[in-house]
């Protein structure tokens, strides 16, 4: 790599990309199938909306970056669709002027203000302008990020397989349908309450309502958020874990095993009896289909009593402790995935902007 900058071009989006409207390639019927011929795309984070099997207009002359006019959302698309929406642009390389990936991931470093609610490519979008280099280095930028691309894609496959091998396994071992070699005693019903002790959380509520970034104890909620924020307040903290929290009024959980305060007190906090094994209880809590009704605490007055089937003492922590070797390896590829992103957006700034130059041959 090099870092002398030199013909680099300001050009316009629009000189780099012709647009195409997409009437022609819209579905017919929003009643999207699992499984389809064609997947139905949009430009935002959903991406696929399902799939179709209707077969006229498709959309077959890709590669192609699909813009929402309204958001300026875009994705990068090398494989047959439809769309759904009239509210975007098809947008391709002009001629010998673009490579159509470095240009869709130079728009990916534009930070764009949206104000009203109007459609932009023409009026504005198309208008904003971006230093290339010539044809063949945008090429050889591009396939640096075709290859950091594919590398995530990979990395995302392979944990969406892992976490289908668990789900498929806690389903099995949860419930005593598959056993592990060494154990074939009876499973016993018992209500939640007799394995599960609750403490309200008073004692170890957040004083202050506005969380901090980072901080020495973290700030939790049995919510899908988990981690509020963080505090610097020593006072009142939860150290005797594993724990599980318990939303009173959603039945949400989550499994914790570090120091933490919490921010609201419709919660309780669930500690193991004696002979039994706090993973695999939350493991199989996670199976629970739990219908809410009114807004009320359901610990002591239901979920408590809802009954499952359990092993051993012994059966229980084998079982969860295969859950968590799985855990510990969802979250290494989880980290995997995270730096791997770290890494493409830190190459892509350097490359597409021109502060780190590739050895192209016959590029200046």
């Amino acid at each position: 790599m090099e870092t002398r900058k030199t013909s680099w071009r300001t050009r316009r989006l629009g000189d780099l990309i012709a647009y195409e409207q997409p009437g022609r390639y819209l579905v017919r019927s929003t009643n999207y199938r699992e499984r389809g011929r064609y997947p139905v795309l949009t430009a935002g984070k959903t991406f696929v909306l399902g799939y179709t099997n209707e077969t006229d207009g498709a959309y077959t002359r890709h590669p192609v970056v699909i813009f929402d006019d309204f958001t300026t959302a875009s994705k990068y698309v090398d494989f047959d669709f439809k769309a759904k929406s009239s509210a975007m642009k098809m947008l391709s390389a002009r001629s010998g002027e673009a490579d159509l990936r470095f240009v869709y991931e130079r728009m990916q470093l534009i930070n764009y203000p949206i104000v009203d609610h109007k459609r932009r490519w023409i009026e504005e979008f198309s208008k904003l302008e971006v230093e290339v280099p010539g044809l063949e280095e945008q090429t050889a930028i591009a396939e640096v990020a075709d290859e950091l691309s594919r590398y995530i894609t990979s990395l995302k496959r392979l944990i969406t397989k892992k976490q289908a091998i668990k789900q498929g396994m806690m389903q099995e071992l949860l419930t005593g349908r598959t056993r592990l070699p060494g154990f074939a005693g009876k499973w016993h019903r018992r209500p939640l309450a007799e394995l599960l002790s609750y403490e309200q959380p008073t004692r170890y509520l957040v004083k202050t309502v506005k969380q901090l970034d980072s901080g020495r104890i973290p700030v939790l909620t049995a919510g899908k958020t988990f981690v509020l924020g963080y505090t610097n307040d020593s006072d009142g903290v939860y150290t005797s874990h594993p724990v599980i929290i318990f939303d009173d009024f959603t039945t949400a959980s989550q499994y914790v095993d570090f120091d933490f305060k919490v921010k609201s007190s419709a919660m309780k906090i669930l500690t193991a009896r004696p002979g039994v094994d706090l993973r695999f209880v939350y493991e199989r809590i996670q199976l629970i289909e739990f219908p809410l009704g009114d807004h009320k605490r359901y610990w002591i007055s239901e979920y408590g009593k809802q009954e499952i089937e359990v092993p051993t003492k012994a059966e229980q922590t084998a079982i969860s402790q295969i859950i968590a070797d799985s855990d510990r390896e969802l979250t290494l590829l989880d980290l995997r995935l995270a730096k791997a992103r770290a890494i493409k957006q830190g190459m892509m700034q350097e490359l597409l902007t021109g502060r780190t130059r590739l050895v192209v041959e016959g590029a200046a």
